[in-house]
């Protein structure tokens, strides 16, 4: 494995056999993880910014990476983090 990339195993937050290589990322590299677009997850991480901080140039720290997956759960899974942030969802009137 590179230097500076590690797969960390997230068993710890109740997730059990996923992994997700933890490394320095974009956001839209991490759009892509979510499948979700860019300009959705500019509006997630709107929410959890505060505890993990602004990137520092193009990419999240790897640390930064670590406390994303946290608050928002491990891309491909639904529900499985206490700390999940849910997306806003509005409804429209006929």
């Amino acid at each position: 494995m590179p230097v500076g990339r590690q797969a960390v195993n997230f068993s710890v937050m109740s997730i059990t056999n996923n992994q997700l290589e933890v490394k320095p990322y974009t956001k839209k590299e991490l759009a892509g993880l979510y499948g979700i677009s860019p300009r959705s997850f500019c509006t997630w991480f709107k929410k959890i910014e505060h505890d993990v901080g602004k990137k520092q140039g193009k990419y999240f720290t790897v640390n930064q990476v670590r406390l994303i997956v946290e608050k928002l759960g491990l891309p491909g899974t639904i529900g499985e983090s206490q700390n999940e942030v849910q997306p806003k969802t509005t409804t429209h009137k006929k």
